[in-house]
Parts: C-alpha cells; sequence; structure tokens
C-alpha cells in the first residue's frame, strides 16, 4: 500500500519498497529509537528479502544489492523500512531486522497523499503531495564555547565518551 504513495528515487534510481512495509526511515548514523540497530556493522549482513543466506560487504561493484557498513561520514543516506510498530519494537529488542532498501547520495521522495512524517523525532504533517530531497552534509557543525578551560562538559552531556571526545578536541586544537 505505501508504494501507492510513496515514491523513493535513490541516486537517480526508483526504489520498490516492500509489500509490507508501512514506514520508511532515512538514517545517517546506525540508530533509531535510542539505541535500536537499523543497519547491520558486522562482516556480514542480511540482504532485502532474502534472509535465507549471507553476503560479503565485499562485492562486484554491478552488485545492485551489495551495501557497506554505514558511517556518518561516508556521504551516504542509508534506507530502511518497517512493516508495523511492532516490527519497531523487535527491532529495538534486536529480535528482527528492518528491511535494508538502499545507501545513496542523494534521495528524492515523492507523496501522492498527504502523509503523516516525523525528522528527528519531531511530528509533522505533510498535508498535501509533496517533494522531499534529503542529502547528507558534508562538515557537521560543531559549537564550543568562547572560553574552552570554563567549558561546563558535565552539563553538556552526561554521557562519559561525549565528554571524554570534545575534551580530546578542545586539547588537539590547543585551545
Amino acid at each position: 500500500e505505501l508504494n501507492s504513495k510513496v515514491e523513493l528515487i535513490c541516486d537517480g534510481k526508483v526504489q520498490r519498497l516492500p509489500a509490507s512495509a508501512q514506514g520508511v526511515i532515512f538514517l545517517n548514523i546506525n540508530s533509531f529509537m535510542g539505541g535500536g540497530e537499523m543497519w547491520d556493522q558486522k562482516n556480514d549482513m542480511w540482504w532485502p528479502n532474502d534472509k535465507s543466506t549471507l553476503r560479503s560487504f565485499t562485492c562486484d561493484a554491478a552488485d545492485q544489492n551489495c551495501f557497506t557498513p554505514s558511517g556518518q561520514n561516508d556521504g551516504l543516506v542509508e534506507v530502511v523500512a518497517v512493516d508495523s510498530v511492532l516490527h519497531l519494537g523487535r527491532i529495538l529488542l534486536g529480535m528482527a531486522r528492518p528491511h535494508h532498501i538502499t545507501q545513496a547520495s542523494s534521495v528524492s521522495v515523492r507523496t501522492a497523499t498527504p502523509l503523516p512524517m516525523q525528522v528527528d523525532g519531531e511530528p509533522s504533517y505533510l498535508y498535501q503531495p509533496s517533494s522531499l530531497e534529503i542529502r547528507p552534509i558534508p562538515q557537521p557543525a560543531l559549537m564550543l564555547a568562547n572560553d574552552p578551560a570554563s567549558f561546563p562538559f558535565s552539563q553538556l552531556t552526561r554521557h562519559p565518551l561525549a565528554r571524554h571526545l570534545i575534551q580530546m578536541y578542545v586539547r588537539e586544537r590547543g585551545f
């Protein structure tokens, strides 16, 4: 049913969604819903609509189903489809995988009808047939305090790895 409402064009090629798909997710990181792994990062991964075999990430360029591990700096958007809210819950628990559609440097989405959507977790609604363009930005924004010596790392985030990475960046840049 979603195929009749949404046209998905990735790097100039029309992509078909699985007949069971009720949602499409566009990712630039391998995380969704607080940590659900949406794109396999191992040496082998499941392939779309063929869960009986595993293939390696190393493949011929002519292989249209060839996917690589996701990376936030690889210039690609990962596109996955999900069947339902229950499917999303099973993905979060590690009991299921989303349908891997493709990886692309540019994605166009054209809707034939009004549709609900989310952008970075915020609900939204397309009130009329619409066209969206999705592309990763080459350099993410980074905000630093004017006086890094007094920068309140503990107030920025409670995650120790994030705090450590920010401190390393400040030391490396000589602030």
